[in-house]
């Protein structure tokens, strides 16, 4: 996949986040509002608070600092992939004249999970139970698909799991759990093993201490502080 490289001018920065949210911003060079706020603290560019456009809209008057002085560069650089968009039609061209096989697109996912498949009520019954680990992910027993996610989202994964696997097998292709402790998921595909799962992406931050563990501190008990 080729790389599209990104400059972010300091003052032209500044100017675009002023002048539409940041999301919009973000669009047009190809990130996302996070990221693109990670690149304003860099550059020492000032944010909008939180509200600033409600106000905006309103018709209210909002007066936004003035840019900062700055001792760092002010031409910023980043590279990002550039999609291709003619990936898909040569997946879809492969499927059809090397493997005789034609997927409708898209794929509905079933909302609520009805008639599993074995392999996703198994994993879910495993899963229902299980403790989970310091990062809130269910400790995913051996046997059981690859879902590596929150119990808030084990009900969507395993919808989008089940979709998965009822269409793959009715292409023909058997889904299966084996491999070194029984841990790999994955299809056979003209010979080809190929692996896959779930995985949801986590944040921790730093805990914050309540009130009432400072007063059981100051008793001198032990309080815990994961984060």
């Amino acid at each position: 996949m080729p790389w599209r490289e990104i400059t972010y001018d300091r003052e032209k920065l500044y100017k675009e986040i002023w002048e539409e949210p940041v999301l919009t911003v973000a669009k047009r060079y190809g990130n996302s509002n996070v990221g693109l706020a990670k690149i304003c603290r860099r550059l020492a560019v000032p944010l909008p608070p939180r509200g600033y456009w409600a106000k905006v809209q309103a018709g209210m008057k909002s007066r936004h600092p003035p840019l900062p002085p700055f001792k760092g560069k002010a031409v910023f650089h980043s590279k990002i992939h550039k999609r291709d968009d003619n990936m898909p039609g040569e997946v879809e061209q492969i499927l059809r004249d090397e493997l005789n096989v034609t997927i409708s697109s898209p794929i509905a996912v079933s909302d609520p999970l009805f008639n599993p498949h074995p392999l996703v009520m198994q994993t879910r019954d495993a899963l229902r139970s299980a403790s989970t680990s310091e990062y809130g992910v269910l400790w995913r027993p051996n046997g059981s698909l690859d879902l590596r996610v929150s119990p808030a989202s084990l009900n969507r994964a395993l919808r989008i799991l089940d979709t998965f696997i009822k269409t793959t097998e009715g292409l023909g292709w058997n889904v299966s759990v084996g491999g070194h402790n029984n841990r790999d998921t994955f299809i056979v595909v003209s010979g080809e093993k190929i692996e896959f799962g779930i995985e949801e992406k986590v944040r921790r931050t730093e805990h914050v201490i309540t009130p009432q563990e400072t007063r059981r501190k100051a008793r001198g008990e032990y309080v815990r502080e994961d984060r």
